[in-house]
């Protein structure tokens, strides 16, 4: 009778011993784990492929396995070698594992002077399409198991909390990627053969990053006639407005929650800078804006000003005669 009343504290006291023993032989596989992606990267770091080759041998990997979140060309990326990266593509290194800090595309295009390993992560057939979240709704649905699980629980919360999907990177809502690739290549590029070369791959164009910025207001941010003029033949919306944004630190930044458009940001470049007033390509430009359709009376959300109260501060007999032309 005794023995049997000691019943249910022996199975608690062996429940919690066997709980203790699984977590941690799990802290055990986390360090192993740790320790071994800490030497990958500093083996990919020193560009010493002898020892990545045996690394990868010896913890039964390849040159796709995703450690701590990320590949070994994700981690060549960081301090990018032309010669190294070349190396570990013709090794079968895939350029299409995404990870929570985005595609290697993202990870590489905002550093500077890179574009020709950008282009050789094209030619080994990188798809800049897998930036999009809506690229990996669709391909929850046809096929689940290319999505990876963190990304499938992501998913999950956003189903839950009914967030917005559309025109959006797929970790718009995990920390910390955060640049778009068609937006940072025409910063990154001012030749725009890298952008051009994007566009052949139909992107989303009205994509927006973190901060509520589209590739069309980055262009215009850069007073880039040619950025301009091409992502609106591509379909940019002209009066996508900046959107509230998605990253805390900017959702009290009244530059980000004024939610400007496209005409209203270049309105307030002219403003901000005259000597770009009587340049003909920016005439070129304001006309491509209002022609696509752009909005000259939508009103910002804070300052309560539009288009055409601008152009009328500015003075600019050409400048209104356009708005007059237009807003018929």
């Amino acid at each position: 009778m005794n023995s049997l009343k000691r019943r249910p504290y022996t199975i608690t006291f062996v429940f919690i011993i066997t709980l203790l023993l699984v977590n941690n032989k799990t802290y055990c596989q986390d360090n192993k784990d740790y320790d071994t992606y800490t030497e990958i990267e500093n083996i990919i770091l020193s560009k010493d492929t002898t020892r990545l080759k045996q690394i990868l041998k010896e913890n039964n990997l390849d040159y796709n396995s995703v450690i701590y979140n990320v590949t070994p060309i994700f981690l060549a990326c960081h301090k990018p070698d032309s010669t190294f990266i070349n190396w570990l593509l013709e090794q079968g290194a895939s350029p299409n594992i995404i990870s929570r800090y985005g595609t290697v595309g993202n990870w590489l295009i905002e550093k500077e002077n890179h574009e020709n390993i950008f282009n050789m992560l094209l030619d080994y057939g990188f798809d800049p399409n897998i930036e999009s979240m809506q690229y990996w709704k669709e391909k929850e649905l046809t096929n689940p198991e290319d999505v990876p699980e963190w990304l499938k629980k992501s998913f999950k919360k956003i189903d839950a909390h009914n967030l917005k999907t559309e025109h959006l990177p797929y970790f718009a809502y995990i920390d910390p990627a955060d640049g778009l690739i068609l937006a940072a290549s025409i910063y990154a590029d001012s030749t725009l053969t890298l952008t051009k070369r994007l566009l052949e791959y139909d992107l989303d164009v009205n994509m927006v990053d973190k901060k509520g910025i589209t590739p069309l207001l980055t262009a215009i941010h850069f007073c880039n006639t040619e950025a301009i003029q091409l992502l609106i033949k591509h379909g940019a919306n002209v009066n996508q407005a900046l959107e509230p944004p998605i990253m805390d630190m900017y959702k009290n930044n009244p530059n980000f929650t004024d939610q400007l458009t496209p005409l209203i940001l270049f309105m307030k470049n002219l403003e901000e800078k005259p000597d770009l007033i009587n340049n003909k390509e920016t005439i070129n430009t304001l006309k491509t804006l209002l022609k696509a359709g752009a909005d000259i009376s939508f009103q910002t959300v804070n300052s309560k000003i539009t288009a055409l109260d601008i152009a009328q501060s500015i003075h600019n007999k050409e400048i209104l005669h356009l708005f007059k032309k237009y807003s018929k």
